[in-house]
């Protein structure tokens, strides 16, 4: 029997495909109203909204799109505030005067991204010098803060001109990249006990303040920062970032009010930091920080690591600052690497100060030393090399540093060590130094060796017997067999000159066995 279907079934399913395949409708884009709370994906509708309240997202795993709105406050509370909150997206959204921006409190794998925030809250420009220990209950005005927030994304956003642009509380694991941060009145990017986090490609150039003393002076910098860093903020990756002009590039501070808050074992690379009236690197109180293929130019000091150890400074660009390219006073063990120091009044000072005493909190303090000061390059600085105690107490002396296969060319002095002792100054080339090459004042147990010096006039002075011809140190601390001393071109003059009882034949920096460079000078042994 033949199968026959009924006419009205027959345009039923006729319909069937077309029904199926009709396209979702596309949800209505929202106006937002003040305190509004959002508990599942929207885009706002383009336009200004005055919001005192903001909004409140109370959903996991949801988008806020801004898709250009703008939120207005009144200059407190905050745009957008999150609380416990996982995996939420906000973009493309413009926020403008409020205390805060964002706001995101105990979450965890957030995205902030395209967003612009202006004119958060500052506090009085002129008279107030910045807090670096404002607490997280009661933190300054900012576009982004988190608290207590991880792995968590900042991305390609606009936070330019307010007081600071992304602050970190508590936070572990957020990743802050490609966003403008300039034109702050405290800091671009702070990260107060954030650790293991990376901060890259950022730009958060002129993040300066003006502090008023008396009716006409006025100090440039009260602690703003390009990137501010305190309080146990360690383990970060600070990468290819622009922090110039601010009151200091980078402030990282390793001690405060009586208690250690190391911000240790980071990692600085590629960055530019130049153009500070302060530092362009200051890193205080902290250990194992790396600082690689960095600019520190054209600020006071390019870097400043007082009562800091073990860190390494190495292939960095140190030009042109006002007082010293690299400075620290009672640090030790730390390692200055093939570096360039160029145009500074000082290439580096290392010292020792005799009314300092923070012995009892940090023990290796009590004087500089064992800093390895090698294959640099010191081209037109006041003094390349400065290692001195200031003061009379002897125990405060800065000792068995070493100065290994640098170039000192063209420099007012090329290396100065003054009330030092038992350093070692081995392997380097002294060309052209206006002054003299090398002097020794007031230092005990100094060791040259392997030296050349070359076209100055004064080679080496010293007021204190200096051994011309031992090897150099061995690991033990003890001397290796006697070689051949140095290389002179004229023999040392001035008051009380050195005499290198066996001076090389050859100047080891141009011998006919081998090209030399400043970087293999160490593997060249006399012959």
């Amino acid at each position: 029997m033949a199968l026959r279907i009924a006419p009205a079934l027959t345009l039923v399913l006729s319909l069937v495909p077309a029904v199926c395949a009709a396209p979702a409708a596309t949800p209505k884009p929202l106006v937002p109203r003040d305190g509004m709370t959002i508990t599942k994906s929207v885009t706002l509708q383009p336009g200004t909204y005055v919001l005192p309240k903001g909004l409140v997202i109370l959903a996991d795993n949801i988008t806020l799109d801004g898709n250009g709105a703008t939120l207005t406050g009144k200059g407190a509370g905050q745009a957008v505030l999150l609380a416990k909150r996982k995996g939420v997206t906000i973009t493309n959204l413009k926020i403008s005067t409020y205390k805060w921006g964002i706001v995101a409190n105990d979450c965890e794998n957030l995205t902030i991204e395209k967003c612009r925030v202006r004119d958060t809250h500052e506090v009085d420009p002129d008279n107030v010098w910045l807090n670096i220990r404002q607490p997280a209950d009661d933190p300054y005005g900012a576009a982004v803060l988190f608290r207590n927030v991880k792995d968590s994304r900042i991305a390609e956003s606009d936070v330019q001109h307010q007081q600071n642009g992304i602050s970190l509380y508590d936070c572990s694991k957020i990743t802050v990249e490609k966003n403008n941060a300039s034109f702050q009145s405290g800091w671009g990017i702070h990260l107060n006990n954030t650790s293991d986090s990376v901060i890259q490609d950022n730009l958060a150039d002129w993040c300066d303040r003006i502090h008023k003393r008396g009716e006409r002076a006025y100090y440039p910098g009260a602690d703003a920062a390009g990137l501010l860093m305190v309080i146990n903020s360690s383990r970060n990756k600070i990468l290819r970032n622009m922090l110039r002009g601010g009151g200091d590039g980078v402030f990282i501070a390793g001690y405060m009010e009586n208690r250690k808050t190391p911000c240790n074992d980071n990692l600085f690379e590629d960055n530019d930091c130049s153009y500070s009236p302060n530092n362009a690197f200051e890193s205080t109180f902290c250990q194992g920080n790396i600082f690689r293929n960095n600019r520190a130019n054209n600020s006071n000091y390019g870097f400043w690591l007082g009562y800091s150890w073990e860190n390494v400074i190495e292939n960095n660009e140190v030009c042109g600052n006002r007082i010293a390219g690299y400075a620290t006073e009672h640090g030790y063990k730390n390692v200055v690497r093939g570096n360039r120091f160029s145009q500074n009044l000082r290439g580096i000072a290392l010292w020792s100060r005799s009314e300092s005493d923070f012995r009892a909190e940090f023990p290796g303090t009590r004087a500089t030393a064992r800093n390895r000061i090698e294959r640099n390059s010191f081209v037109g600085n006041g003094v390349g090399l400065l290692i001195k105690r200031d003061g009379s107490v002897v125990e405060r002396s800065p000792y068995e540093e070493r100065i290994e296969n640098n170039d000192f060319t063209g420099n007012g002095v090329g290396a100065i060590l003054m009330n030092a002792r038992d350093c070692v100054v081995q392997g380097n080339r002294f060309q052209g130094n206006e002054v003299a090459g090398l002097r020794v004042e007031g230092s005990t147990g100094t060791v040259a060796t392997r030296n050349a010096f070359v076209g100055q006039a004064v080679p080496a002075w010293t007021d204190q017997p200096v051994k011309w011809a031992h090897g150099a140190l061995k690991e033990d601390g003890t001397f290796g067999e006697e070689v051949r001393g140095n290389y002179w071109i004229g023999k040392p003059s001035g008051p009380s000159a050195g005499v290198d009882p066996n001076p090389l034949e050859t100047d080891p920096t141009t011998a006919s066995t081998r090209v030399w460079t400043i970087l293999d000078l160490w593997k060249w042994t006399p012959g």
